[in-house]
C-alpha cells in the first residue's frame, strides 16, 4: 500500500506552520524521504503521529516545542488542543 507523502510545503500546512518553523520543530522528529535534493516526501502518517504527540502535553516533545514556539502556528495547534495557555 503506497503511503501518502506530503512535501514540505504540504507538510508545514497539514501542522499549522509555516516552512520556516516546520524545519525548526518538526523536521528533526521525521524520517524524511528523499528522492532528490529538491525532492523531499514526508509521510502523512509520521506527521498525524508527530501531531497527536505534541498535542499530549504531557509529553517531553510538546512542552520542548512549547517552550520553542512562543508564537505561530504550532503554538495555535497547541492552544487549540488546550495543551497551552
Amino acid at each position: 500500500a503506497h503511503m501518502t507523502e506530503l512535501t514540505t510545503r504540504e507538510s508545514a500546512v497539514f501542522l499549522g506552520l509555516s516552512v520556516r518553523t516546520f524545519w525548526r520543530v518538526a523536521a528533526p522528529h521525521l524520517r524524511p524521504r528523499r528522492y532528490s535534493l529538491r525532492s523531499i516526501r514526508w509521510q502523512l502518517g509520521e506527521l498525524e503521529a508527530y501531531r497527536a504527540h505534541v498535542t499530549d502535553p504531557s509529553t517531553v516533545l510538546a512542552q520542548e516545542v512549547t517552550r520553542r514556539t512562543r508564537t505561530g502556528g504550532m503554538a495555535d495547534l497547541l492552544r487549540r488542543h488546550g495543551c497551552i495557555g
